[in-house]
């Protein structure tokens, strides 16, 4: 088997550790030097490849060194080409205490594995052929002592996570997770969507819509002068909003240019939601459910007569809606994106108002308070959450529902899980949080005259 050397220091404490395999000794050094020593300094295995085929991972153990220091490790390889028809290792460091190696130890020379005592153990350990020859380093880092993760913003959450934000925004770490002012200085940032890229939001009082990255950086306004930018949705290619005081319907290209106006006449215009051709929108005013193509034309009236239409989303087939009513006279609707007639998911709710809609269920809140659910092939109702501060925005993922609570004492962004359970307090002490938006990994909601954002949600 060709020659390997392997070392490892931190702060001088571990000896040289000897070929591929790690001794008894070598594993007792690692533990002394980070749960008895402290050692907080990363240790840096380096292991150079000598023209054997690797394996298909090589060797590898499973568990961490045992103890109260967190122990991560990585791998990296470098320059490595796996040869074909290699077989895994399988194992690890005998004994309570183990040594976990993401990436794999690379065995050179193809022999099989021996089980000893603290030994590694190789099941059918055979290397291919035609290895070219590379390096692996393996850095195993510990957690700083006495670190707080629940507050420690370069350790948020967990060792190594990095809360953080683009100037000016800013961020810190509160309750193990990373809250950041995208923005600060806006009039009052209401309706809110997310893309891949950018969180963008209406600013009704301001009469603004508004964009910026992810991550934090300038706002960039995309439109201003407007009457009563209310409600926002967002596609591949543009930005389209509805204006409750001119009556309006907007659209225009996500990166900016001159907006323009899909439909007019449309008094009291809300909710809006776009698909792969179409835009629907509700008014509150007059009643009806409409639906137009993104590139513009004649609006098309898909149900009227409704009671309070205000908020309206989509999934593949269908569109649903709220009716606000009078007291207890609200109702959840649905119906084709086609037309046709109107069915009643929901009756007798109270003042029903945001919605969201997954593969299985319509989510929405009642003004006394309740966060309910239906499926969206209808039934029974059932209520997810009670006793809530005015609720507002919803928003909901493949695992929980996500809403806010507007009124004091408890201004906060909660959620609770699909199925129901005890609600959790993801941020407090908010001021006067509205709508909500959420991507694959954050939350969004307006606070006041801020722009927020939560992660991991």
């Amino acid at each position: 088997m060709a020659s390997v050397k392997t070392w490892a220091t931190c702060r001088g404490l571990v000896p040289p550790m000897r070929g591929t395999r790690l001794h008894p000794f070598d594993v007792v050094c690692l533990i002394t030097a980070t749960v008895i020593l402290g050692c907080t300094s990363p240790l840096r295995v380096r292991t150079p490849g000598t023209g054997g085929g690797m394996g298909f991972g090589g060797a590898s153990s499973a568990g961490g060194i045992l103890g109260t220091s967190v122990i991560t490790t990585t791998t990296r390889a470098t320059g490595a080409t796996p040869a074909t028809g290699g077989v895994a290792g399988s194992g690890g460091v005998a004994g309570t205490s183990s040594i976990t190696s993401l990436g794999g130890l690379i065995r050179t020379g193809g022999t099989l594995g021996t089980a000893g005592g603290g030994g590694l153990t190789g099941t059918g350990d055979r290397t291919g052929s035609g290895g070219v020859i590379g390096t692996t380093e393996t850095v195993i880092s510990t957690c700083p002592s006495g670190v707080d993760t629940q507050s420690d913003s370069n350790n948020c959450g967990g060792c190594g996570n990095v809360c953080s934000a683009v100037s000016p925004s800013t961020a810190r770490c509160t309750a193990g997770r990373c809250l950041v002012t995208l923005a600060s200085g806006q009039s009052y940032p209401e309706q809110i969507a997310v893309d891949a890229s950018s969180v963008y939001w209406t600013d009704v009082s301001g009469g603004t819509v508004t964009k910026m990255p992810l991550n934090g950086g300038s706002p960039i306004i995309l439109a201003s002068g407007l009457e009563g930018p209310d409600f926002i949705a967002v596609n591949t290619t543009s930005v389209y909003w509805t204006d409750v005081f001119a009556g309006t319907v907007m659209k225009m290209p996500l990166g900016g240019g001159t907006p323009t106006t899909l439909a007019s006449g449309q008094e009291g215009s809300v909710g809006i939601a776009v698909d792969a051709t179409s835009v629907y929108w509700v008014t509150s005013n007059g009643g009806t459910v409409m639906k137009m193509p993104l590139g513009g034309g004649t609006p098309t009236t898909l149900a009227s007569g409704q009671d309070g239409p205000y908020v309206i989303t989509a999934d593949a087939m269908s569109i649903y809606w709220t009716n606000f009513g009078s007291g207890s006279t609200g109702t959840v609707m649905k119906m084709a994106k086609d037309g046709g007639t109107p069915t009643t998911l929901a009756s007798g709710q109270d003042g029903p108002y945001n919605i969201a809609v997954d593969a299985a269920s319509v989510y929405w809140r009642n003004y006394d308070g309740t966060l309910m659910k239906v499926a969206v092939v209808g039934g029974t109702p059932t209520t997810l959450a009670s006793g809530l501060t005015y609720p507002q925005g919803i928003a909901v993922d493949a695992n929980s529902v996500y809403w806010t609570n507007n009124t004091y004492p408890s201004t906060a962004v909660m959620k609770v899980p699909l199925g129901g359970g005890t609600p959790i307090t993801l941020a407090s002490a908010q001021v006067w949080p509205m709508y909500i938006a959420v991507d694959a990994t954050s939350i969004y909601w307006g606070s006041g005259n801020a722009m927020m954002k939560l992660t991991p949600k």
